[in-house]
């Protein structure tokens, strides 16, 4: 397995962030944990942060997914998320798309089977 180089860059998806923050639990806290840590380097727009307020509240929104994937090109990133199928053809634009398990696999973080 291949481990990533330091500051690799991801992007990661809103429901990967507001799991993460809502429970204890599970590879999104893991991934929200490790926030800060000098392997990755998250990439944000403020779009996907009002998106992350809006889905800490009672009604959702929808607002930076559209964003992603050109952030994630122009910033060299990979998408981390549990919707894979919202991005299919990334790939071809040379973005990969991960849930957060395979990444914390990939950064040797990966803590249960």
């Amino acid at each position: 397995m291949t481990k990533f180089d330091a500051g690799h860059q991801i992007v990661i998806d809103t429901n990967v962030l507001v799991a993460g923050l809502r429970s204890r639990r599970g590879s999104s806290y893991q991934l929200v944990q490790l926030l800060g840590d000098k392997r990755f380097r998250p990439n944000v727009s403020v779009s996907n942060l009002v998106e992350v307020r809006f889905r800490l509240r009672p009604t959702p929104a929808r607002l930076g997914r559209r964003a992603y994937p050109g952030m994630a090109a122009q910033c060299e990133a990979m998408i981390v998320t549990f919707n894979i199928d919202d991005f299919s053809g990334a790939e071809a634009f040379g973005i990969r798309v991960l849930r957060p398990v395979k990444f914390l696999r990939l950064l040797g973080e990966m803590q249960w089977s």
